[in-house]
Parts: structure tokens; C-alpha cells; sequence
């Protein structure tokens, strides 16, 4: 083939391929968002604590005295319908028991340990502390009250705040005259919170006091929400309409 024949061809080959090389290699157009909800749940679940203590004429009487104590308080949890996996003693502590100036007096010991429970039938709180208190379970550490499973309350935010970030890629790609593609990164964060938000029902629930009555009723706290805070950063691929 002639030297210019080839250069013909040549020529044809690189005009053919030119347009193709250039949409491969011009830039791609995007819209990036952030997504925002927020969801809240009723509290299912409360954590209370409960302690005990006793003394006696050397340690081993103190140790014997606050187990027989702590068994009480543990028989009066399970008959009150807590699980044994619901159920997490402490550590056990001896001491001496000093005079008001902080020298030890002979003889004299005390012991302490505690137990914590996990109450999943949130509305039972009151007459569970109620039971664990007469049992000798006293000083009370809670009711704390928490969602039992978060994990899937922020699944439901991240779906949410996915469908807020493509709303608003959907609401800017009109306005700017393009049409919205598939999203091209995602990057998610979130925040698992409680919110004293209160709610129309309320649950009965133990607290410091010193009544030890079984017919006493325990003051009334509201259970509460949490809330969690999901937030996604979304880069959506844009085309012309």
C-alpha cells in the first residue's frame, strides 16, 4: 500500500476512535447531599442495681452473713420473674469498721456486695425493686431505661436518611436541569442518644426510699424514649435529561 494510502487510513481510524476517547474522558457530573432522621422508641428495657451489707466478729462471719443477704435478694428477683442471665453479682469487699476518727475497732468487720439486674417487662420495674428492697437489697442504684436492640432502630434511620438524601439530590438535579442517576459513594455516621422525652404512660419504679412494706406503692417515673440520629453522605451520579 502506497506510503500516503496509509496515512489515509491511519487518519480515518484516529477521527473514528476521537469521539469515543472524549466521552470516556469527560468529566462525570454529581450532586452530593447529606441525609438526616431521627427516630425515637418507647424504652423496653431498665437496669437497677441493688447492694448489701453486713457485719460480724471476724471476716468469715461478715462474707456468711451478706451471702445469706444477697440470697434473699437474688430468691426475690427470680420469684419476681428475672432470668438468671438477667442477673450479674459484684465483687465481693470486706473491710473493718473504724470510729468516727478512722482507727479501726477489733472485732468488727463488714462485708458488701451487689447484684445487677435487667428488666425486660419495663412496666414490672416498680414491683420488682418493691420485692428485691423488702428481700434486704437496699441502697437502690437505678432504674436506668434503654431500647433492648438500638442496632435495628438505626437501621431504620440509615433507610430514612438515605430517602432524605435522595429527595434532596432529586429537588437540586431538577433545578439545575439534570436527571438524577444511581448514587455513586455513600458514607454513613450515626449517634444512638436518650431523650427525655416522656410518654403517656408510665411505669412504676423503686427508688432511694427507706418503705418497706409490701403494700407501700413505689413512686411512679416515666419510662421514656431514646433516639437515635442517623446522617448519610450520598454523591449521586447526575445525566442530562
Amino acid at each position: 500500500m502506497p506510503r500516503h494510502a496509509r496515512l489515509a487510513t491511519f487518519a480515518l481510524v484516529v477521527f473514528a476512535l476521537l469521539p469515543a476517547q472524549a466521552r470516556a474522558q469527560a468529566p462525570t457530573r454529581t450532586i452530593a447531599v447529606v441525609g438526616d432522621a431521627s427516630l425515637t422508641a418507647r424504652n423496653d428495657t431498665a437496669r437497677v442495681g441493688f447492694a448489701v451489707a453486713a457485719r460480724g466478729s471476724d471476716r468469715r462471719t461478715a462474707i456468711a452473713r451478706t451471702s445469706t443477704k444477697l440470697r434473699r435478694v437474688l430468691g426475690a428477683l427470680s420469684s419476681s420473674g428475672i432470668a438468671d442471665r438477667d442477673l450479674r453479682t459484684g465483687s465481693i469487699g470486706v473491710s473493718r469498721v473504724t470510729d468516727r476518727r478512722g482507727r479501726p475497732i477489733p472485732g468488727r468487720f463488714v462485708a458488701r456486695q451487689s447484684v445487677d439486674a435487667r428488666i425486660r417487662d419495663v412496666d414490672n420495674t416498680g414491683a420488682v425493686v418493691r420485692a428485691a428492697v423488702n428481700a434486704g437489697g437496699f441502697p437502690v442504684d437505678g432504674p436506668t431505661f434503654f431500647i433492648s436492640d438500638p442496632k435495628a432502630l438505626f437501621r431504620r434511620a440509615l433507610v430514612a436518611a438515605l430517602r432524605d438524601a435522595r429527595e434532596k439530590a432529586t429537588l437540586l438535579a431538577s433545578e439545575a436541569g439534570l436527571r438524577l442517576g444511581a448514587p455513586a459513594r455513600i458514607r454513613e455516621s450515626g449517634f444512638v442518644g436518650s431523650d427525655d422525652l416522656g410518654s403517656d404512660d408510665e411505669s412504676s419504679a423503686g427508688g432511694g426510699g427507706e418503705q418497706r412494706a409490701e403494700a407501700a406503692p413505689p413512686p411512679p417515673t416515666r419510662v421514656g424514649r431514646s433516639r437515635v440520629d442517623a446522617t448519610v453522605f450520598v454523591v449521586f451520579e447526575t445525566q442530562a435529561p
